[in-house]
């Protein structure tokens, strides 16, 4: 594609503008796609018991996944840049869709689900950031605290109503349907979000020549310090995404509950926790417009670590089941 192309496109104007009422369906279409982003975490005590998996290949599971969506956040981000983001969304949907597929139905064993697993989160990255590109091209600057808000949201409620599903799929199948259920659910989301944003351009903005990213990464101390703390945060957010629902599960199981129903008890209340961090997300962005990102983000940002740093000594206590 050549540069003129790349600016004639970047100029078209846009068919259709990013309502509210489209960056709902675009969360929908977001939440099924995320249905199989816990179906490892939630399962995962079962998957111990009936596959002898010690903790380090337990552990590897749900490595495979994170390393595998860290890496596609990078390339569909850069890919958003020289191919434009609503192109990116839509095939990483797509590759989406059809991973959690394979997955639903071909994963039967560790081996199967280390490399099932880790495509799904290779291929998940393109809904992410160039969504944020798409909804900062087409949303005004006052509004796009709250439109943000609404993209965050959607994710927590996906993770909620994937732990949801495996519940449910514990229940009726075990582990087995638990897949079933969540990996079906994908590609009707990849359709739906393509079909959403079909009247929007794909814009391609112009390569700014005298940026230097590294010189910014490197020589910019806020933002290598902003870098770093983004880092830590996903540590922390990452980790206790994959843990959570194993570490209710153990404190279901100290109270007596066996394998099955300690891990729909973890599956649940995970998931209800992920609903709380939905409201937080839109509340959170629509305060933001009002209030000002930096110091919502730093407060945010050390009550985060005070909880963090507290929860997994509760274990124990009784009145936290």
């Amino acid at each position: 594609m050549t540069h003129s192309t790349r600016q004639q496109e970047f100029n078209m104007p846009t068919a259709s503008t990013l309502t509210e009422t489209r960056i709902r369906v675009v969360c929908l279409a977001r939440v099924l796609l995320f249905a199989t982003f816990m179906t490892v975490a939630a399962t995962l005590p079962l998957l111990i018991r009936d596959w002898s998996l010690s903790a380090t290949a337990a552990g590897a599971l749900i490595t495979a996944f994170t390393l595998g969506y860290a890496l596609s956040l990078f390339l569909f981000a850069w890919a958003s840049d020289h191919l434009g983001a609503k192109r990116v969304v839509a095939t990483s949907a797509l590759a989406a869709g059809i991973s959690s597929l394979l997955f639903a139905f071909l994963a039967r064993d560790w081996n199967s689900a280390f490399w099932l697993y880790g495509l799904i989160g290779l291929c998940q990255g393109g809904i992410y950031t160039p969504l944020i590109v798409l909804i900062s091209d087409e949303i005004d600057p006052d509004k796009r605290g709250h439109a943000m808000g609404m993209l965050i949201a959607s994710t927590s409620i996906g993770y909620a109503a994937s732990l949801a599903l495996c519940g449910v799929g514990i229940a009726l199948g075990g582990w087995q349907m638990a897949f079933i259920l969540t990996g079906i659910l994908p590609i009707f989301g990849a359709l739906l979000l393509i079909w959403t944003l079909a009247p929007l351009a794909n814009r391609i903005h112009p390569p700014q020549v005298d940026l230097r990213i590294t010189d910014e990464l490197l020589r910019n101390r806020r933002s290598r310090l902003l870098n770093i703390g983004y880092i830590a945060h996903n540590w922390e957010l990452l980790g206790m995404w994959a843990w959570i629902p194993g570490f209710l599960a153990a404190g279901f199981a100290l109270k007596g509950l066996d394998s099955a129903q300690a891990s729909m008890g973890g599956a649940y209340l995970s998931g209800i926790m992920h609903l709380f961090g939905a409201v937080a997300a839109l509340s959170m962005g629509r305060l933001s417009d009002r209030l000002g990102r930096q110091k919502l983000l730093l407060l945010l940002a050390a009550s985060s670590m005070l909880l963090s740093f507290s929860i997994g000594w509760l274990i124990h206590l009784p009145w936290c089941y």
